[in-house]
């Protein structure tokens, strides 16, 4: 009897020992957990050692949750090699959405000191109701106008659903697709390609049956040998009257230059 109580007691304390162990496990590690999770990404939340290129988050119309927007930034520090990353979000009224994220990339991520601009920016504005691809530099030699007007046709119907985070997901997973080399989908262009081909066709057609139906009309030799033409001129008298001048001055040419600095990239978008 003696012998179990003393077992039982030994049991007891070893199991007080394991769940202090536990609570203190809890206690060290609970400040990260909670920092990860809790804490919410704003303005420059990573930046490349190696590049130096920096992803920013300025969620400033509160579109996203904490927890989406953790999820966002591990979905864009795949393009940070490539250049500087950014997300934004706004509800002020701006004179165009173009505008507004030429504007923002150059305040918040055009950096004048480095040898080799790259960067790009996903703009949702809700106050025009428009997403907007802005790109500069090397990026902007992929992710040019016509990839960006194609990657916001594709992504404007999760923004009318109001599901930004996959809006925003998708641009930047279309972005680091056409960065590693890779195509992404282009319905419009294949539409617009089939559409053009249709409108040719019958265009050809029509120059083909309005050639071969309608009468043959006559050259131009044929109709001047038809006519019959006399000319005479008798007692020509040609007298002076006057004589006038007129200044034309030579015209002078002028060279405009280019005015103010900051990125000269470009992009396109979608309305929703």
């Amino acid at each position: 009897m003696h012998n179990k109580i003393s077992l039982l007691k030994n049991v007891s304390g070893l199991l007080s020992v394991c769940l202090l162990a536990v609570f203190c496990l809890l206690l060290v590690s609970s400040p990260v957990m909670a920092e990860d999770i809790l804490e919410r990404p704003d303005g420059t939340v990573y930046t490349d050692e190696t590049t130096g290129y920096k992803l920013e988050i300025h969620d400033d119309a509160s579109l996203l949750e904490d927890t989406q927007l953790h999820a966002l930034v591990k979905d864009m520090k795949g393009l940070v090699k490539y250049g500087s990353i950014g997300f934004f979000t706004t509800n002020i009224e701006y004179r165009s959405t173009s505008a507004l994220a030429h504007d923002l990339y150059d305040k918040y991520l055009w950096n004048q000191s480095s040898a080799e601009e790259s960067g790009t920016i996903f703009l949702i504005d809700m106050e025009q109701r428009n997403i907007y691809i802005y790109s500069n530099g090397v990026i902007y030699k992929t992710i040019t106008n016509a990839y960006a007007n194609t990657i916001t046709d594709k992504v404007y119907k999760y923004a009318s659903d109001a599901d930004y985070y996959r809006c925003a997901k998708e641009v930047f997973d279309s972005e680091l697709t056409l960065l590693e080399g890779r195509k992404i989908a282009q319905p419009m262009k294949y539409a617009s390609n089939i559409f053009l081909a249709a409108a040719l066709a019958i265009l050809i057609n029509y120059l083909l049956v309005k050639l071969f139906s309608r009468a043959k009309s006559p050259s131009e030799a044929e109709m001047l040998a038809s006519i019959a033409a006399t000319q005479r001129m008798n007692n020509i008298n040609v007298q002076f009257e006057r004589e006038s001048k007129t200044y034309s001055p030579r015209s002078s040419s002028s060279s405009g230059g280019g005015g103010g600095g900051g990125s000269s990239g470009g992009g396109g978008g979608h309305s929703f």
